[in-house]
């Protein structure tokens, strides 16, 4: 028997798949930092960064080690995390499910009642009795009923097949969204890593630079060579940690002494954002904090150059170091601009060794080894060096014999005055080197009387320094702006002291200027002494000279 077919209504709906859209990652690009070279000043700060006196005090802490050594510790690459993304990306939109089953309409032939197989009597009596009609009938009401419940079904079945349209074409507007953002996140990540090659790369060879330019310093100052010693020395100072840089660093070396020389810039303070610190907040410094904490850089940066000095394995050669410390300023009295000596420290490796300068109080310290300094930065003024070299005078020029050619009895105060001059370096060059034998004394360009006539240049770390010398062939007394116009030679040159030779004598106004100040006169009785005492009997006799000279 057919079996009768449900007449449940069929409810025709589609459900989207649940998508709440995606949540992109964003792409982490480390902050590439600028790389400075080991070979560098190391100061952290900018001209209008703040800082306070504490960040001075650093100066003197010191470790085990030189600043030098610390560079090869500095010398390794120290590349940033490669780029990467916050998060995971998120699943991609998902494929709408199929499309809802559309039924076709339901037709006769699949409702009427099957032809009988019994044979022709069976199915004339099943037409005779009547169970043929109600079977067809049957079919019909059921064929009905499927046709009307399709035809009240087709409205839902549009509306699941139209959303599910809609659905399709959200899947393909999302799915190409999706594919285009993930594909411009990968390829800012893609450039990202680029970048983060090339830096890498870029940082190698600073750092490969960088070891060969320390291993050729380093190597250089080992081998002992003035410039090998001299170029690292250069670099000490630079390579102290330091809130602000330094204008300029010289250093000359003396290597038949063992003696570096430093000529230092020091930063003015007053051009400097200097702050105190109080306790939640910062204020500016008062000008007398600033003069305080200029005080207390010269002082601490002195000892701390010295120290870095001598624990510098490589610079064993030297056995003394001296420092003269120059400050740009506004002179107050006249309101212009000096650039000036302000402070100046020589120390011997001996002297220097029992020092812990991180426990000692700067200003006392520098004292105590019989530095100088300025004495009041209120009104700030320039001191003498304790040793000073400048043996790239342009004036020198090469001196000549004199001495051994002139007669027992030459008359000096009669001789050819550029002569005169040579005899008097000679005179000291015996000198000089009869303390020291590395002293040098050069005549200088001739200059008729005025200027200075010959340098002394003594590495003694004790008696040495500069020294400039006047010879005066005179048969006249020397007058005192002869020893006015020497004193201010001496302040320019920035010598130790000034030495006054002549053939005559010093009236009583010269030898009054000259009490008290770093002069030394020596007159025509003094000079004959001095010859002596070297074996020479020269004479002088002005009246004999005048005569010679001026025909009276």
């Amino acid at each position: 028997m057919q079996r009768r077919r449900s007449s449940s209504r069929t409810n025709y709906q589609y459900f989207e798949p649940p998508y709440a859209g995606p949540a992109w990652p964003t792409v982490i690009e480390p902050i590439y930092y600028e790389y400075i070279p080991a070979l560098q000043e190391h100061n952290t700060h900018g001209k209008d960064d703040e800082f306070t006196l504490e960040d001075l005090k650093s100066l003197l802490n010191t470790t085990g080690e030189s600043v030098i050594d610390t560079l090869w510790e500095k010398l390794v690459v120290n590349a940033p995390v490669a780029p990467r993304l916050s998060t995971e990306f998120s699943s991609p939109p998902i494929s709408p499910n199929e499309a809802p089953q559309n039924p076709p309409e339901p037709i006769w032939k699949d409702f009427a009642p099957k032809k009988s197989s019994r044979g022709f009597l069976s199915t004339l009596f099943e037409v005779l009795s009547g169970r043929a009609g109600a079977k067809i009938r049957v079919a019909e009401r059921e064929f009905e009923y499927a046709k009307a419940e399709w035809n009240r079904n087709r409205v839902s079945r549009e509306l699941a097949m139209d959303a599910h349209l809609r659905a399709v074409k959200r899947y393909e507007a999302e799915s190409g969204e999706y594919k285009r953002q993930r594909t411009l996140i990968e390829r800012t990540l893609a450039n990202a890593t680029v970048r983060h090659t090339v830096f890498k790369q870029r940082l190698h060879l600073a750092v490969a630079a960088d070891k060969e330019a320390l291993t050729s310093l380093v190597q250089h100052a080992n081998e002992g060579s003035v410039a090998g010693i001299e170029a690292l020395a250069q670099q000490i100072p630079r390579t102290i940690p330091m809130t602000l840089a330094l204008p300029d660093v010289q250093a000359t070396f003396d290597q038949s002494n063992g003696i570096l020389l430093y000529t230092i810039s020091l930063p003015n303070l007053e051009n400097a954002n200097l702050c105190v610190e109080l306790k939640t907040k910062f204020r500016k410094a008062t000008d007398k904090e600033v003069r305080t904490a200029q005080e207390f850089l010269l002082h601490a940066l002195s000892l701390r150059i010295i120290h870095e000095v001598f624990a510098t394995s490589e610079m064993s050669k030297v056995q003394m170091v001296g420092l003269n410390m120059k400050l740009e300023f506004i002179n107050r009295h006249n309101g212009r601009w000096m650039n000036e000596i302000i402070g100046s420290l020589a120390v011997t490796r001996s002297e220097f060794a029992s020092l812990n300068i991180a426990e000692v109080n700067p200003k006392l310290c520098f004292r105590s080894l019989k530095g100088v300094a300025a004495p009041s930065f209120q009104d700030l003024s320039a001191v003498r060096p304790v040793l000073i070299f400048d043996r790239d005078d342009k004036r020198i020029v090469e001196g000549r014999e004199v001495v051994d050619k002139l007669e027992a009895e030459t008359n000096l105060a009669a001789m050819d005055w550029e002569d005169f001059e040579h005899v008097v370096r000679e005179l000291f060059s015996k000198m000089f080197s009869a303390r020291n034998e590395s002293a040098e004394v050069h005549v200088t360009r001739a200059s008729r009387d005025y200027g200075v006539d010959a340098i002394v240049h003594d590495p003694d770390p004790i008696h040495g320094g500069k020294f400039v010398i006047q010879a005066k062939r005179y048969v006249n007394t020397v007058e005192a702006s002869a020893i006015r116009d020497l004193f201010g030679t001496v302040q320019n040159e920035g010598a130790n002291r000034g030495f006054l030779v002549t053939t005559s004598s010093f009236g009583p106004d010269a030898h009054a200027f000259a009490k008290g100040k770093a002069l030394t006169l020596i007159d025509g009785t003094h000079l004959l002494q001095l010859l002596q005492k070297h074996g020479y009997t020269f004479r002088i006799n002005l009246a004999e000279a005048r005569k010679l000279l001026h025909g009276r």
